[in-house]
């Protein structure tokens, strides 16, 4: 499609030349940018090509990474959704070319974001802005296009299971979207014991619908439906949940400036979220009788590249309904993978885990192992779980 196509930042010249660490110059000592590379873009609302053919590649002298932040006054050093770089990371000295993603911008404001990329000592940092309107000067609307970037991974299916026990409480979750990367199936198959040496497969589907500033989500075999308003970010703002025979359980979320999660609230209790660095890193529980609890999270130094966060919605982080975290409906996700978490009460610790990854070469995650601990907080390696994910392309 021409409002979301890839801006490709190619490979240029084999000659380099050398720069500051400051970003003053064309590069550093431990990052070369060709010559004559321009650092700054700025295209069009429904334009995501707009740079100079000769575009941006460099080789580095070890490992580098880039992280991209936005950079509007109301909205700093958050993640922004709309841009992807990738890759994103390099292992090893050598030559390399970034490829930018971004989204068709229906906001109708003008949006800026940097990349930023670091090898050593040395940092370079390529500015991005899209206007708010076309070249003639309307703005876009974002009809049949994609919700996410281009050149993202999307997972298609999570397969979870007790490494001492495969097929007994083994749970498979499969995942369809559609033309715009918006999840429409979640469907759970799971293994139940349901008596002394029976196994039974139990399935349950949920079926997502998008209309204007509302999702609908129904799941027939409980007779469940879920009606969600989405706030002008388009993540849940009300919920109302409502199953056969029972009155309808209202829940409210309330997001801060970068479209972080930071409350969920119901009738009889809630829950704060406190982040640091882009990660969910505590979570307080109340309740009008006094109740509370306090969870705390710590995360590994890789990126989390996931969509949607299936370690998040998997454990409810922070959502509550995990229905609505597989859709990605509950604000930006954690920044980085997920490392373990730690709660406050006596016998926290029995929900208490730790996580070990596996990514490809792109960064997305092909396993994750979690374990659990002991009441002494070791890591329990007795009988971990054990998370098999697969992916598959976004629409463009």
């Amino acid at each position: 499609m021409r409002r979301f196509r890839t801006l490709l930042l190619a490979a240029a010249a084999a000659a380099f030349c050398a720069c500051s660490d400051d970003n003053g110059g064309d590069g550093g000592k431990d990052i070369q940018l060709a010559p004559g590379t321009p650092k700054d873009y700025t295209i069009f609302a429904d334009e995501t090509s707009g740079t100079p053919s000769e575009g941006i590649s460099f080789t580095t002298t070890g490992p580098w990474r880039a992280t991209v932040a936005e950079t509007r006054a109301e909205v700093s050093g958050g993640s922004p959704s709309w841009v992807t770089v990738s890759p994103d990371h390099g292992d090893a000295a050598g030559d390399y070319t970034i490829t930018i993603g971004l989204g068709v911008n229906a906001t109708g404001k003008d949006r800026r974001a940097t990349v930023t990329i670091e090898c050593g000592s040395t940092k370079i940092t390529i500015t991005v802005e899209q206007k708010g309107t076309t070249e003639e000067g309307e703005v876009p609307d974002e009809g049949d296009e994609p919700v996410v970037p281009a050149g993202v991974q999307l997972v298609s299916e999570v397969y979870c299971y007790f490494n001492d026990s495969p097929g007994v409480e083994d749970r498979r979750i499969e995942l369809t979207y559609d033309e715009r990367n918006r999840l429409v199936r979640w469907k759970e198959t799971t293994n139940e014991v349901v008596s002394p040496g029976t196994v039974e497969t139990v399935t349950r589907t949920y079926e997502y619908e998008y209309g204007d500033g509302v999702v609908r989500i129904a799941n027939p075999e409980e007779d469940t439906h879920f009606t969600v308003w989405l706030n002008a970010a388009g993540y849940a703002e009300r919920v109302e949940r409502s199953r056969s025979g029972e009155s309808a359980d209202i829940t409210t979320y309330e997001y801060d400036s970068e479209n972080r999660l930071i409350r969920t609230e119901q009738e009889d209790e809630w829950e704060d979220y406190v982040w640091e660095n882009g990660n969910l890193v505590e979570s307080r529980y109340g309740s009008p009788d006094g109740e509370s609890d306090v969870t705390r999270f710590t995360y590994t130094d890789l990126e989390n590249r996931e969509r949607p966060d299936f370690i998040g919605a998997w454990n409810e982080l922070p959502s509550w309904y995990e229905e609505l975290a597989w859709a990605g409906l509950l604000g930006v996700r954690n920044r980085n993978l997920m490392q373990g978490t730690r709660g406050d009460g006596e016998w926290s610790y029995k929900d208490d885990f730790c996580m070990e990854y596996e990514v490809d070469a792109e960064g997305y995650v092909t396993e994750a192992v979690e374990y659990g601990l002991t009441s002494e907080g070791e890591t329990d390696r007795s009988n971990p779980r054990t998370y098999e994910v697969k992916h598959i392309a976004s629409r463009k």
